[in-house]
C-alpha cells in the first residue's frame, strides 16, 4: 500500500472563502486553495496531505504534532497500525424491572442506574421519547441521572420453530352435567276387558253373546255402567278404545262419558249423530257441542266400529282426538274440556244406553292413561305420540304441558263406496269398490252402452 506524502505548508492569506497554501518544494510557488471550513480551523501553520501527488485534491490537516520541518519539507509517511490496546472495563448492564402502562402512570421513583422498564399500552405520558417517539414495546433506561428511551426491545419475529413432540395424554376430566332427555310413548294401559266378566263395572249391564270377539256387554234404554279408574292411575289425559254397535241411529245417541270428582262430574260426552258422524259435548247428555267429525257414516246401526277417544282435561287448553277403525276422524285443541269440579284428572268412564227400545253393545274395552317415565329427571321432555302433546318435567313430581307439535290435518283421502269381498251392485258411474279379499280397487265405469267394474 502506498502512503501519501505529508508536507508542512504555510498559509499566506485569504482569497474569498478559502486559504492560499504554498507548497514550493513540490509544486513550485503555485498556491493551493483550501476551503475555509477546513483551513480556518487553525491559524498559521498546518499540514497538507496530497493523495498520490494529486495537487488538485489537498486535504488540510491541523497541526497534530507529527514532527517539525521547514516549509515544504517532507516529514515522512504514516507508519503501520499499532497493536490492539487492552480491553476496556465491562459496561454496566440493564435490569428489566417490568412494564409501565397507562397514560397517567408516573415514572418509577428512586431508580437504580441500569433499571429498564418496558412501555405498555397505553403508553405513559411521562415516558421519554426516542428516535421514533415513544411506543408500546420501547425500553426506557435510567442512566443514573435521567431516563433514556432506547427504542423497541423486541427484535423482529424469528422463523417458526419445529413442531415439538406430542405431550402425554392428560387425565380424564370430571363427568359433565347430564343433558335433558326426550321420552315418548302412548301411555300406560290400566285396564282391558273383553266383557266376558263384568266384575270391574258398576251399574246395569249384561254379558251377551254375539260380541266382536266373544261376548259383548249390553247396556239398554236409560241404563249406565261405570268403571272407576284406580287412584294411582288417575290422569288428565286418558284414552278409551272400545268396540261399539248401536241397534238404531234414528236419533242422536250418547254412548260414552269421561268423568271426574269421584265420577260426580261428567266432563265429556261422546255421541253419534243420525248421519253417523261423531261429536263431543262438554258436560252431560245435553251439554254444548265442542267438536264434531267432518266425515259422516263413521258409525252405522247394527255394525261394529272400533272407536278410540283421547282427551286432555283443561279449562282452556284441552284437546280431543277420535279415531274410528284405525283412521283419525277428529282432532281439536284449545278447548274447555273441564265441566267444573275441583279435581284436574279423570277418574271414571261411563257406558250409556241408547234410550227407550235401543241397545248399545260394547266389546274389547281398553283404558290407557298418560303415564310418564319413572326414570325421568327434572328438565326432561315427554312426547305423547297419540296427540302430539309435549310435556316438560318441571319439578320432582310435576309434568307440565308446554306445546303440541302436531301438524295441520292432511288432505282427505279417497273413500270407497263399498269395502267388501263380494262384488257389489253399483247404480252410479264413478262408484268405487275395495275388494278386501284380494286387496284391489275397482270403479264402476259406464261407456254409454255398457257398465262394468274396472280395476284401477
Amino acid at each position: 500500500m502506498a502512503y501519501p506524502a505529508i508536507y508542512r505548508a504555510k498559509a499566506t492569506g485569504r482569497s474569498g472563502s478559502a486559504l492560499d497554501v504554498f507548497v514550493p518544494q513540490v509544486f513550485g510557488d503555485v498556491p493551493i486553495r483550501v476551503t475555509e471550513s477546513v483551513g480556518g480551523q487553525v491559524a498559521g501553520m498546518g499540514w497538507v496531505m496530497f493523495q498520490g501527488g494529486d495537487a488538485a485534491h489537498p486535504v488540510w490537516l491541523p497541526d497534530i504534532g507529527l514532527g517539525s520541518g521547514g516549509d515544504g519539507e517532507s516529514i515522512g509517511v504514516p507508519g503501520p497500525p499499532g497493536p490492539t490496546g487492552p480491553a476496556g472495563p465491562a459496561g454496566s448492564g440493564v435490569t428489566i424491572k417490568g412494564t409501565l402502562a397507562g397514560t397517567s402512570t408516573p415514572l418509577p421513583s428512586n431508580p437504580t442506574a441500569g433499571d429498564m422498564w418496558l412501555l405498555g399500552s397505553p403508553v405513559p405520558t411521562a415516558a421519554p421519547s426516542g428516535a421514533s417517539g415513544k411506543n408500546e414495546g420501547d425500553g426506557i433506561v435510567w442512566s443514573g441521572t435521567a431516563w433514556t428511551n432506547v427504542g423497541p426491545i423486541r427484535g423482529p419475529q424469528g422463523p417458526t420453530g419445529a413442531t415439538g413432540p406430542t405431550g402425554a395424554t392428560g387425565s380424564t376430566g370430571a363427568a359433565g352435567t347430564p343433558g335433558e332427555a326426550w321420552w315418548s310413548g302412548v301411555g300406560t294401559t290400566v285396564f282391558t276387558d273383553p266383557f266376558n266378566n263384568l266384575s270391574a263395572w258398576s251399574g246395569t249391564l249384561s254379558s251377551v253373546a254375539g260380541g266382536r270377539t266373544g261376548n259383548a256387554a249390553q247396556v239398554s234404554g236409560s241404563s249406565t255402567a261405570d268403571y272407576t279408574i284406580p287412584a294411582a292411575s288417575e290422569s288428565a289425559t286418558i284414552t278409551v278404545a272400545i268396540a261399539y254397535k248401536p241397534s238404531s241411529l234414528a236419533v242422536l245417541r250418547n254412548f260414552l262419558m269421561f268423568l271426574g270428582d269421584a265420577k260426580t262430574v261428567n266432563h265429556l260426552t261422546f255421541a253419534v249423530d243420525t248421519n253417523g258422524s261423531i261429536l263431543v259435548k262438554r258436560g252431560g247428555t245435553v251439554g254444548a257441542v265442542i267438536a264434531t267429525s267432518t266425515a259422516t257414516g263413521l258409525i252405522t246401526a247394527n255394525t261394529w266400529a272400533y272407536v278410540e277417544m283421547t282427551a286432555y282435561l283443561h279449562d282452556t287448553a284441552g284437546s280431543v282426538k277420535i279415531s274410528v277403525d284405525g283412521v283419525e276422524r277428529l282432532y281439536a285443541t284449545g278447548l274447555d274440556t273441564k265441566f267444573g269440579g275441583t279435581k284436574t284428572v279423570f277418574d271414571g268412564v261411563r257406558l250409556v244406553g241408547g234410550g227407550t227400545g235401543v241397545t248399545h253393545l260394547y266389546d274389547d274395552f281398553s283404558l290407557i292413561v298418560l303415564g310418564f317415565p319413572g326414570g325421568a329427571a327434572v328438565g326432561d321432555w315427554f312426547l305423547h305420540t297419540p296427540t302430539g302433546d309435549v310435556y316438560e318435567k318441571t319439578d320432582a313430581s310435576t309434568w307440565t304441558l308446554v306445546a303440541n307439535i302436531r301438524g295441520p290435518a292432511g288432505v282427505t283421502g279417497a273413500q270407497f263406496n263399498f269395502v267388501q269381498d263380494t262384488r257389489p251392485t253399483a247404480t252410479v258411474a264413478g262408484q268405487t269398490w275395495w275388494d278386501s279379499s284380494v286387496g284391489r280397487g275397482f270403479m264402476w265405469y259406464s261407456d254409454g252402452t255398457s257398465s262394468q267394474w274396472v280395476e284401477f
